[in-house]
């Protein structure tokens, strides 16, 4: 099954049963105890990899993508050449988005209720921990609802598109993209 597919099943799959745990708003994910940063580990198999939040360190890795060809070529948006003013601006929003759903799913008025439904997914950039417990930047995998650029009529989009912002989170109706950028590196990725 190719990664990408596996990732997506994954991560379309999960479902939170367990209704005692002290964690309970924040699973699937753990949390490292050494930073305390929440990450999702992806049971792929000969690949320890994890999906955590931005951080701004990510720059570099995240202008070395922007500025390949392999990856702009199938992107719109985004400038070129991808400077690093762009990415420090985009990572900073991305950073800011994580963080509001984790204050969200954290509150600790709510820590002891019933699992909530987060607007969104704080974690975003694929790693894979190396040896050393390190880890390395492979990309970004994005999980939103649904633009539906496929459609070229721009009446009938918008139509569609704000009926789907509308649908209450939860609703297994919900039209969702899914983006990735995978860098390509000396690895087992």
């Amino acid at each position: 099954m190719p990664h990408d597919v596996y990732i997506t099943i994954l991560l379309c799959s999960t479902k939170i049963t367990i209704d005692h745990h002290p964690m309970k708003q924040l699973l699937p994910l753990e949390v490292n105890p050494s930073t305390g940063e929440p990450f999702l580990r992806i049971p792929y198999p000969g690949k320890n990899l994890i999906i955590t939040p931005p951080r701004l360190y990510d720059v570099d890795a995240v202008l070395v993508a922007l500025n390949d060809s392999r990856i702009y070529t199938w992107m719109t948006g985004p400038p070129l050449p991808y400077q690093p003013e762009h990415g420090l601006a985009w990572l900073t929003e991305q950073m800011e988005e994580a963080d509001k759903i984790l204050r969200h799913l954290e509150d600790p008025l709510t820590a002891e209720g019933p699992v909530k439904l987060a607007l969104g997914c704080p974690v975003r950039i694929i790693r894979q921990v190396n040896e050393d417990g390190t880890d390395t930047f492979l990309g970004y995998l994005g999980i939103y609802r649904s633009e539906r650029k496929e459609i070229l009529d721009d009446k009938k989009r918008a139509t569609i598109v704000a009926e789907n912002a509308l649908k209450r989170v939860g609703d297994p109706s919900i039209l969702w993209d899914i983006a990735d950028c995978r860098l390509g590196h000396s690895g087992t990725t």
